[in-house]
């Protein structure tokens, strides 16, 4: 998990939970994102699919070791 300016734990949607994507990841990066019903906590993760742009909107689960994935995107 990986949640940029704090290493606490933010609080965040239980489930799939709408994000948009805030800058477009080069290759290898991680995407950077934030949750749309958040309190502004900008966050990072890997992604799945195609490579999101910024603006796009997205889908983003936490698997069972604390990563938050971008599993969908598109255009936003």
């Amino acid at each position: 998990m990986d949640r940029l300016g704090s290493h606490s734990r933010a609080p965040r949607p239980v489930g799939p939970a709408a994000a948009t994507i805030l800058t477009a990841p080069t290759a290898g990066a991680l995407v950077t994102f934030t949750f749309d019903a958040g309190d502004g906590t900008v966050c990072r993760g890997p992604w799945v699919g195609r490579t999101p742009a910024a603006g796009d909107s997205a889908v983003v689960i936490e698997d069972d070791a604390g990563t938050l994935w971008a599993v969908g995107t598109w255009p936003g």
